[in-house]
Formats: structure tokens, C-alpha cells, sequence
């Protein structure tokens, strides 16, 4: 089964994604860097589904995840795999109680 990289969308074997983005985009000196709640974490790999950030950042899997932005903040699921290349930010809310 082959998937698109989140990165450069080029089509992979699911079970090569591991490779690809180890080969076609490496980590820099020191990891990626990613945001949470204006702390900073680094990681090897260049993209990650929320859920694996989530467990990195220790965040309940409840919460919901939001990646901020310039131009408006965007909520994001748990399957979604985002790109870590250019330092985002992210950040997460318990949920809604009424």
C-alpha cells in the first residue's frame, strides 16, 4: 500500500516511510524543532501524527490539538500527520464542558 509523504508528497510504501524520511529528509543538527504550549521539543523525524506529539509532550490524548498560525489558529485530528520542518506551534484544550 503506498502513501504520499507529508513532506514532499512523493508516493512510498507504507512500510518504507521509515527510510524515506530518514534519506530524503534528514534531521538537522540537533533534531526538528516543534513548540508546545511555549516550550520547545526536538525531535528526528521531519513530520508526526498528533497523537505521536501528544505522547512526546505528555498531553492527554483527550484534549484537543490546535497548530497556531498567522493567519488563524487550526484545530487538528489526531490521524493527522503534521510537518515539523519549520518550528510550528501547537498547543492543546481540555474539552468543552457545559
Amino acid at each position: 500500500m503506498k502513501t504520499a509523504c507529508v513532506i514532499c508528497q512523493e508516493e512510498v510504501e507504507l512500510y518504507d516511510r521509515a527510510d524515506h524520511l530518514m534519506v530524503k529528509h534528514p534531521a538537522p543538527v540537533g533534531g526538528f524543532k516543534f513548540w508546545f504550549h511555549g516550550e520547545a521539543y526536538y525531535t528526528d523525524h521531519p513530520s508526526m501524527l498528533v497523537l505521536e506529539i501528544l505522547r512526546v509532550v505528555n498531553c492527554s490524548a483527550a484534549y484537543q490539538f490546535w497548530e497556531e498560525r498567522l493567519d488563524g489558529d487550526i484545530p487538528l485530528s489526531h490521524a493527522n500527520a503534521v510537518d515539523l520542518r519549520r518550528e510550528p506551534r501547537f498547543y492543546a484544550v481540555p474539552p468543552a464542558t457545559f
